[in-house]
């Protein structure tokens, strides 16, 4: 018979249900959630649990009638009351119904581990053997090398103590309405930076991409987003983890991500640390000025596009900083918390700050002010080119930096030189200044065409597209080829393979979106001018 502690936790948001659930089962604990009220109840008075934590304002049956019916029933489990900040009154009188506890939301790992195991000691016997393989989602092996996140959009990176790369993104509560399930990339699948990572699938065909942050291998997915998309949104950088790679272009990547920089402006600590902490938990690098006269100093040093003022700690002279700070640095978006009062909400409006919020921010509405604050402007695709006839491009070749001959072979009906990835590659060769010619045509490739073309050039890039049941826009290297195999030994050294799934709705023309367009066309021409063969 397991030893291990029991749990439950009743609380009608998922992604704290999940929170717990993950912090308390790594503490060695068996934990159950729910999110309705009255099937909690049940729970609660028939199981026989060590603790249970409860949400005070749980819609169906607040946590003050949860409690005054649950100790009718029992009298003696422990009940640990989870609260907002403007609920102390009613956890005071939760607490008068024999509450063991209660704990402020949004609350830390540390601060709720603390208050349970106030009630339910650690003790030996209850640690879990080492013979027993931990749960397959909860990658516990898996520990981050230091609290740094790396941003290339929306899409995050953190580096693990084995090498390997946690990575997810920022999705919006306006995104995610109507998602009915995700697309997560498969483990041993090679993804690439700002191509496709996962996808949420909304009703028929719609999806919402979300690009790899850097590029390599997939080790690991998590699997239970698959089941609840709640942590994606509420807890994205923690429980909405997509998945676990091994980097294969580490510089490359390195120098493509940067970190989210935010001030946050607050001399007390007791009232201001926690909200401070959550900022960090979604990612930011948080830079604290603790004088009013530090904040537009730091600003500038740091390059924050966010400030962020604990309105408790400059009290009336608050509207009167930010004025300032409006007028030095108009890029910078100003958010305000912590006015418990409101007294003092129409005078920050009026220096027109970003977003004002009387109690602290977590979960969505935490999500939604970081993605409208860091999310870059859409890119714009470019303006087709104007032409009677579609001019198919069947080859590209440059002369590369080492002065290497190298030729791009497209398959036929793939690329256009008027819209799409053709015109991208085209444009992104002459910016980066090689010499370009280009063979327009749409005859199919054969045997005989690469045999000519290895005659004339130093390498080739062979391109298709291909259904591998992958995402529109994801790439394959070294993908075999019957056309490569039969044409001969002697070519195929100089031959090197590219696949592309081809768009859902748009055979196998690469015409994709502007984001996946560009990336796609940075990733062939980089190929095309590092190959020194």
């Amino acid at each position: 018979m397991s030893t291990a502690p029991k749990l439950l936790v009743v609380d009608d948001e998922q992604v704290v249900c999940k929170s717990c659930e993950r912090i308390f089962e790594s503490e060695g604990f068996k934990v159950d959630t729910c999110t309705d009220s009255w099937q909690g109840l049940r729970l609660a008075s028939g199981e026989d649990y060590d603790a249970v934590l409860l949400d005070i304002r749980i819609p169906g049956m607040d946590g003050l009638e949860f409690l005054d019916r649950l100790r009718q029933k029992n009298s003696k489990i422990p009940v640990i009351i989870i609260t907002g900040y403007s609920s102390v009154q009613s956890a005071a009188a939760a607490m008068r119904l024999s509450a063991a506890d209660y704990i402020a939301k949004p609350f830390t790992p540390d601060e709720i581990t603390t208050a349970v195991r106030r009630i339910v000691p650690k003790k030996p016997e209850l640690v879990v053997a080492k013979s027993e393989p931990a749960p397959e989602h909860a990658a516990q092996t898996w520990q981050a090398a230091a609290p740094e996140y790396r941003f290339v959009d929306e899409s995050w990176q953190q580096l693990g103590t084995d090498g390997s790369v946690r990575v997810g993104a920022f999705v919006s509560p306006d995104e995610s309405a109507g998602v009915e399930s995700i697309t997560l990339p498969r483990v041993g699948d090679v993804v690439y930076r700002g191509l496709p990572l996962a996808a949420l699938n909304g009703p028929g065909t719609s999806q919402h991409v979300l690009p790899a942050p850097l590029t390599g291998e997939v080790l690991e997915v998590n699997r239970r987003l698959e089941d609840d998309l709640s942590a994606l949104i509420g807890d994205p950088c923690q429980t909405g983890w997509i998945a676990r790679i091994k980097p294969s272009a580490t510089d490359e990547d390195s120098a493509a991500a940067s970190p989210r920089r935010m001030i946050f402006a607050a001399v007390n600590d007791l009232q201001s640390g926690q909200q401070r902490n959550l900022f960090a938990g979604m990612g930011c690098e948080v830079t604290v000025a603790r004088e009013s006269q530090d904040i537009l100093p730091r600003l500038r040093e740091v390059g924050a596009p966010l400030l962020v003022v604990d309105g408790r700690s400059f009290g009336d002279q608050g509207p009167q900083i930010v004025q300032a700070v409006g007028q030095a640095l108009p890029d910078v978006k100003v958010v305000v918390i912590g006015d418990p009062a409101g007294t003092l909400e129409n005078a920050y409006r009026r220096t027109r700050i970003h977003y004002y919020a009387v109690e602290t921010l977590a979960g969505k509405e935490l999500t939604e002010l970081l993605c409208t604050v860091y999310r870059p402007p859409a890119r714009k695709a470019l303006a087709p080119l104007t032409s009677a006839i579609p001019l198919w491009i069947n080859r590209i070749r440059i002369t590369n930096r080492q002065g290497k001959k190298v030729s791009l072979l497209a398959a036929r009906g793939l690329i256009r030189e008027r819209d799409g990835l053709g015109q991208m590659l085209v444009r992104t060769i002459l910016e980066k200044g090689f010499p370009l010619t280009l063979g327009l045509g749409n005859d199919p490739l054969s045997p005989l065409h690469l045999r000519q073309e290895a005659g004339e050039v130093d390498q080739l890039v062979l391109l298709g597209a291909r259904d591998m049941g992958q995402l529109p826009g994801s790439l394959v290297r070294d993908v075999p080829s019957e056309i490569v195999d039969a044409a001969g030994d002697a070519v195929k050294g100089k031959i090197s393979t590219l696949a592309v799934q081809p768009p859902a709705t748009d055979g196998t023309s690469l015409v994709y979106d502007a984001r996946i367009t560009e990336n796609l066309a940075q990733i062939i021409v980089r190929e095309l001018a590092t190959t020194s063969a």
